[in-house]
């Protein structure tokens, strides 16, 4: 028969080493930080894995995310439209950017062959919309933010608000203009059913002059425009 002190000792179960649970506790903690990563795009987790991992492990797995190497782009800022207009024209590779959410998903996907890139985001004179008792007009610079906040389109043209919230998530709202969603000719763009439905005209500026011409001849085929 054994002593109360046997029994005590013999039911009393063993601590697991303090090491274990500690081994448990940086593998939960890795698995957390992983699942967190997967909500966002290719390369944003790869900041708080910094913590995690060797600096030069992390370096070169979000290097080789970034397939172009941006080394071999220039990029241009004129400071005025007329500035970027002559530049255009004494240079036909330069390639206009704006908001960039074409041309960046590109570059980093190692598929953007447009070397020479000339910035048209920070020009106040394509970013404006003016109302008239005739008419609306939207510079090309006018993000979709603008559109998606402006009173009057929102009541007289609620197609076009409706197409600016759906395209792309706040952030791409906040930098997408609708000079580049029109001009980028992809099937997939939001904006050119409304522009069709509200029979809109485009006025095309370059260094030699003005020409308007309706929306509806400005798409030959797929990427292809007048």
């Amino acid at each position: 028969m054994s002593s109360p002190h046997n029994t005590c000792h013999s039911e009393r179960s063993e601590e697991p080493p303090y090491w274990l649970l500690l081994l448990l506790v940086l593998v939960l903690a890795l698995a957390l930080v992983l699942a967190f990563c997967l909500s966002f795009p290719k390369g944003i987790c790869f900041s708080p894995l910094l913590l995690l991992f060797p600096y030069h492990l992390s370096l070169t797995t979000y290097h080789s995310l970034m397939r172009s190497n941006v080394a071999e782009y220039a990029l241009i800022a004129p400071p005025t439209l007329s500035a970027a207009l002559e530049s255009l024209a004494q240079n036909p590779t330069l390639t206009p950017i704006a908001g960039g959410t074409e041309l960046m998903v590109a570059l980093s996907a190692g598929r953007l062959p447009q070397k020479n890139l000339l910035s048209i985001n920070h020009l106040k004179e394509l970013r404006f919309i003016e109302v008239t008792p005739e008419a609306i007009t939207i510079g090309s610079g006018t993000t979709f933010t603008d559109i998606r906040k402006h009173d009057v389109i929102a009541s007289e043209f609620p197609l076009l608000t409706q197409a600016a919230s759906w395209t792309g998530s706040i952030a791409n709202q906040n930098r997408g203009t609708l000079g580049g969603n029109i001009v980028n000719a992809s099937p997939a763009a939001d904006s050119p059913p409304a522009l069709l439905a509200y029979d809109a005209t485009l006025t095309l500026i370059s260094a030699r002059g003005t020409r308007t011409i309706p929306y509806t001849d400005f798409h030959l085929s797929y990427k292809k425009t007048a």
